[in-house]
C-alpha cells in the first residue's frame, strides 16, 4: 500500500481475516482468542476466552494449508 502526502491511511479496526505462520505451539481453535505475542514483537498468539488484550476470535482451526479465520475487532473486550 502507498499513501501520498495528505492523504488519510485506513487502519483495521474490524474485519474478518485470514492468518497463517502461527508460532510453533500456537494452535488456534474456534471460539480461542487472537492476543499480542508476549515473546515477539508484532506477532499474534493464542489464547483461551476470557483473556483481557484479546483482539479477535478464531473461527476455525487451522486449514490444509496452514491458515485460520479469524474475527478481529478492536472496539470489543474478549
Amino acid at each position: 500500500m502507498c499513501v501520498c502526502s495528505g492523504e488519510a491511511v485506513p487502519i483495521v479496526r474490524k474485519g474478518l481475516f485470514l492468518v497463517g505462520d502461527l508460532p510453533s505451539g500456537q494452535v488456534p481453535l474456534p471460539g480461542r482468542v487472537a492476543i499480542p505475542s508476549t515473546t515477539t514483537a508484532g506477532d499474534w498468539a493464542v489464547a483461551a476466552s476470557g483473556t483481557a488484550n484479546g483482539f479477535g476470535t478464531f473461527l476455525g482451526a487451522l486449514d490444509a494449508d496452514g491458515y485460520a479465520l479469524v474475527a478481529v475487532d478492536f472496539n470489543r473486550v474478549f
